[in-house]
């Protein structure tokens, strides 16, 4: 199993802003999102997150080595059709094919020097701390999930048996007892049945992570698009430049019209740089047209410093 969560009683002379952070993480309020001042920005400004496809994430292999882990629990004859689009998923064939979800990464690791060592390039990195639960509620009704990756085997086994539940849901949908016989609701029902158990496959690939990983304690908001369909490209135009690859990608709006402040950020964390007190600066300035009119400093979106002494100049 991963590390348990830190305590912050265990710690010692830290302030009481990252206790309280350390803390609400630990309870699963907070999940963070480590990026570039480049990708603060985009989503500050533009209100969205960018989903990368599932098969252009950093391991070309994850998608592959997930059907390998996912398979052995897949024994049951009544999803044989379920196994088969797996193992379509991760045909060597197929491999170099877009698939049809995306995905955002985040982590349940607070100021974690691991996450800056990854995440920190040339320039300033920050960390976004997102309130789990509203992101989760705007998020489903972008048709996207917001999942722990699973790790371990009994995790693999409860990811695996939650996406059997659901697509013997949609079959159940999908059919109709007539004349003592099972019958389609409808001329269209076994495609759509059909499409669903392979985005359910995908979802499911993407969920699943090899063991190596488990100290990245990464949370994903997987999905697919509203519009997507057999008909809809999976590239769509968007696409982005990371190391050697084009990464397609989708925009997730996160804006809410119900909370206040309308993105569901709690406190952005700047990482290690050579100037801290400028970037603090210019990010306080980046969310000030956020907090401008919330009278309750405790709903305002908070700047603050690593506390990890982690040089990457």
């Amino acid at each position: 199993m991963p590390d348990e969560p830190i305590s912050s009683a265990k710690l010692v002379s830290v302030p009481e802003w990252h206790r309280q952070l350390l803390d609400r993480t630990a309870a699963n309020e907070l999940i963070w999102h480590y990026c570039s001042w480049k990708g603060l920005r985009g989503i500050i400004e533009k209100e969205v997150l960018w989903a990368s496809n599932a098969r252009y994430l950093n391991d070309s292999r994850e998608i592959v080595q997930s059907g390998i882990l996912i398979e052995p629990y897949l024994t049951d004859t009544k999803h044989k059709a379920l196994r088969e689009r797996m193992r379509e998923i991760v045909s060597p064939h197929l491999v170099s094919e877009p698939l049809s979800v995306f995905v955002v990464s985040f982590s349940k690791a607070f100021d974690s020097l691991g996450q800056w060592r990854g995440y920190s390039g040339p320039g300033p990195s920050f960390s976004i701390g997102f309130k789990r639960l509203e992101l989760k509620q705007i998020a489903s009704n972008r048709n996207f999930r917001l999942m722990d990756c699973a790790y371990d085997e009994d995790d693999i086994r409860n990811a695996v048996q939650e996406t059997l539940g659901n697509v013997d849901a949609a079959r159940a949908a999908s059919h109709v007892i007539k004349d003592g016989q099972q019958r389609l609701v409808s001329p269209g029902a076994g495609a759509n049945y059909m499409h669903g158990q392979f985005i359910e496959a995908q979802i499911l690939a993407a969920q699943i992570k090899h063991y190596a990983f488990r100290d990245e304690k990464e949370v994903r908001l997987i999905g697919q698009r509203v519009e997507s369909s057999s008909m809809v490209s999976p590239l769509d135009g968007k696409a982005f430049e990371r190391g050697s690859m084009i990464v397609p990608y989708v925009e997730v709006p996160i804006r809410s019209d119900t909370q206040t402040p309308p993105l569901p950020i709690d406190t952005i964390l700047v990482g290690p740089t050579v100037h801290p007190e400028l970037t603090i600066s210019v990010t306080k300035q980046l969310v000030g047209f956020l907090n401008g009119n919330i009278s309750d400093a405790r709903r305002r979106i908070k700047v603050e410093y690593t506390l990890i002494p982690y040089r990457n100049w």
